[in-house]
């Protein structure tokens, strides 16, 4: 097998509520997660070393790159010899809030289970155990495991415990980035506990119900994020707003930010729409 090629899908939130901080200092969530077809692509070869390089080249050290990490633990976890090389060609923004990072790591778990014969021609999930799922995401982060699968998630604890469900919301979606890099940690960090629901919400229900009544989830799906972010950078506030003004059906801030998502009916629609954040890097993309 000489080069895998593998992509990798972002993400974004389809409502994401911070419940309350955990004595170990992290934080106990519920989100509704889906994949969208923005994606980075990875060529994955056998090498006689690790080796990681992007492009556009990201300015990371080696060994905080989550894909040198997540290399590094296939290869500790099954005692593999070998070595690989992994180009990145990267279209997900960094600091966006929309998974580049851990679907860059997820896709190389994938990658290298199957450049390396840990896996025949199953799927990846099939092959990997809870408890490894679980290694996974302690050691690369708990978005990882959500992209080892395909589809739509409830994310709820530190965003580890995964229900995967069918949706059949049909909409195209304008990710619109703004020029501002966020840190998830560091939003995680500055979070009070007035930022934190005091209910939470049945995403699954409420977007099951969307699929007939559109019009539901700008009354009940949110993100507690934008109560932080839009304090600090009132630029990413705008941009939601203009998102309805051009028709958006739903709008909402990715994670921690900075990227907003608007959800349209149509692809004309949104293409349009695009038009109006040309000062922006913007993409317009569907839900898979």
């Amino acid at each position: 097998m000489d080069t895998i090629i593998v992509k990798a899908y972002a993400k974004i939130n389809l409502g994401l509520e911070i419940l309350n901080k955990r004595q170990d200092g992290y934080h106990n969530i519920n989100s509704a997660i889906t994949r969208i077809s923005l994606a980075d692509t990875l060529y994955i070869r056998k090498n006689k070393e690790i080796l990681v390089n992007s492009s556009p080249h990201l300015n990371i050290p080696t060994e905080q790159n989550l894909v040198y990490k997540a290399a590094k633990l296939i290869k500790e976890t099954y005692n593999v010899e070998s070595g690989a090389e992994i180009l990145i060609e990267k279209e997900i923004p960094m600091g966006a809030g929309l998974g580049g990072g851990s679907s860059d790591a997820a896709a190389t778990i994938k990658g290298l289970l199957k450049l390396w014969d840990i896996i025949g021609s199953g799927s990846v999930m099939s092959e990997v155990t809870p408890d490894t799922v679980r290694i996974f995401a302690n050691r690369l982060g708990t978005d990882v495991p959500f992209f080892l699968k395909e589809g739509t998630a409830i994310a709820s604890e530190l965003g580890d415990v995964l229900d995967y469900f069918k949706s059949d919301l049909n909409f195209v979606v304008l990710i619109v980035m703004p020029d501002i890099s966020i840190s998830t940690k560091l939003a995680y960090e500055n979070l009070n506990e007035n930022h934190f629901s005091r209910y939470k919400t049945d995403f699954k229900s409420v977007l099951n119900e969307a699929v007939k009544n559109k019009s539901i989830l700008k009354g009940k799906v949110f993100n507690n994020f934008e109560l932080l972010i839009f304090d600090h950078y009132p630029e990413i506030r705008k941009i939601k707003n203009e998102l309805y003004d051009c028709g958006a059906v739903f709008a909402l801030m990715s994670g921690s930010g900075s990227s907003v998502y608007g959800l349209f009916d149509t692809k004309e629609e949104a293409q349009l729409a695009s038009k109006k954040f040309n000062r922006y890097r913007n993409f317009v993309c569907g839900i898979i």
